[in-house]
């Protein structure tokens, strides 16, 4: 193929948001809208048939994408271009299209149930990969594992603990997303400056009635409407969508960052197809591409995130047109790229594998380090002087950790003069049970509250 072709176009995100935000979804949500506006000036006692209204309904489907480019490309106006070929494939009703409307009437309402639908797929989405963690979260919130601070060796936690800090990030995003959806509002009818003037001019100036055109337009349309605007909508409210985009790209980010530094350790693995390459060099590779896929895209959804309100902050009075080329790759590429992390993530979590053996020897190897202060409790309780032996665990225990033989370091404080632990003793201060704190529970009842509070 000898033209450029986004890789949004065919390789990432859903088939279904793609075609969401398709050419042809584009134009046939505008087609919507005039028909939509149509069916409500005819209530109104416009003249306007049932048989124009019919015979556009009729024809939403039908385009012509080469005469199309030929109208644009003579009209360089892409809304007029749809406008002649509209009244060209429904000629009676050609009179009556974009009656009283401005592009933005099309556009900008048109987007919104673009918007709308975009959202309820990611809700989707999200629901099911809260599912898949509370599960592994469930499986796994009695294993103890180490716990990291700096990326360094810290107390213990357990996997189902961490994996529960997924899960309650998901939450917020979900608890976003839902707000968001329920408080967005359209442009509905508002003209060239938003005065409402033209469609106040078609129904001879009666204010009850260019209301009621308006409230009937969006409810056929199924959008609520704002009650201020210019020519358009207030870019605010892309503000609004991008943030919920960034929600997504910042705790995937962070969830697939977490799982390739745990697949390096060997502590969990990503799901692995029997046929999947890992490496073209080196056979015997299993890279967690899936997170790295994420980790590279949700830095994308980030920084694209941020332009919508870098153009929300630069547009003019009733409007200028410098959002336009923007926001025509920006909008749709958020939802798209945000579609293509939540469906990794669903891949992710519904197949991660813990890896137990890996995680209890990677546990053992530190678990004397981790126990020191459960054994000089324990010298205190069986009546040593705890500065003594905060001293002898001290040295001890830098000696060996710099020789890098902590198993040798058991040997020798148990042949030191006046030390009284028992072996049964010992094992019991090195419990890793004794060492995770609340960390199961807190797990188990994480989600039990997720499930009440989102489900």
């Amino acid at each position: 193929m000898n033209t450029y072709m986004s890789a949004l176009s065919d390789r990432y995100g859903s088939k279904s948001m793609r075609e969401r935000f398709s050419r042809h979804q584009k134009y046939r949500v505008w087609r919507e809208c005039w028909i939509a506006l149509a069916k409500a000036q005819h209530q109104a006692g416009l003249n306007i048939t049932l048989d124009q209204i019919q015979e556009m309904q009729a024809n939403i489907d039908v385009f012509d994408w080469e005469q199309l480019d030929r109208l644009e490309a003579s009209l360089k106006h892409d809304v007029m271009a749809h406008i002649h070929y509209f009244a060209q494939i429904c000629p009676s009703a050609a009179p009556i299209i974009h009656l009283g409307a401005t592009s933005a009437f099309v556009s900008d309402n048109g987007e919104m149930l673009q918007f709308i639908g975009a959202l309820h797929e990611l809700e989707e989405d999200i629901i099911e990969i809260r599912h898949h963690l509370m599960r592994f979260i469930l499986a796994t919130a009695h294993v103890p594992t180490l716990g990291y601070t700096h990326y360094q060796v810290a107390q213990p936690t357990t996997i189902g603990k961490r994996f529960a800090m997924y899960l309650q990030d998901m939450d917020l995003v979900l608890d976003h997303l839902r707000y968001t959806t329920s408080t967005l509002k359209a442009l509905g009818l508002k003209g060239t400056t938003g005065t409402q003037a033209s469609f106040l001019a078609l129904v001879n100036h009666d204010e009850e009635v260019v209301r009621k055109i308006e409230a009937d337009v969006m409810n056929i349309l199924g959008l609520e409407t704002i009650m201020i605007a210019g020519q358009t909508n207030t870019r605010m409210m892309d503000v609004k969508l991008a943030h919920v985009c960034e929600m997504i790209g910042a705790a995937a980010g962070k969830f697939a960052q977490d799982m390739r530094l745990m697949m390096h350790d060997g502590i969990v693995s990503e799901p692995f197809g029997q046929h999947q390459v890992g490496s073209s060099a080196m056979p015997y590779k299993r890279n967690p591409i899936l997170s790295e896929k994420i980790s590279g895209l949700s830095r994308k959804l980030i920084l694209d995130c941020s332009n919508a309100a870098l153009t929300t902050s630069t547009q003019w009075l009733e409007r200028s047109l410098d959002d336009s080329s923007n926001r025509r790759l920006m909008m749709s590429e958020i939802f798209i790229v945000s579609s293509e992390i939540t469906q990794s993530m669903i891949k992710i979590t519904s197949g991660c594998v813990l890896n137990v053996q890996v995680n209890q020897r990677l546990l053992e190897e530190q678990l004397i380090l981790l126990s020191i202060e459960n054994i000089l409790m324990a010298c205190v309780k069986a009546g040593g002087d705890r500065q003594h032996w905060h001293e002898v665990l001290r040295t001890l225990s830098l000696h060996h950790r710099q020789s890098g033989s902590m198993s040798s370091f058991m040997d020798e404080l148990m042949q030191t003069p006046g030390f009284k632990l028992t072996q049964e003793q010992m094992k019991e201060a090195m419990n890793p049970s004794h060492l995770i704190g609340l960390a199961q529970s807190q797990a188990i009842n994480y989600v039990k509250e997720s499930q009440m509070n989102y489900d």
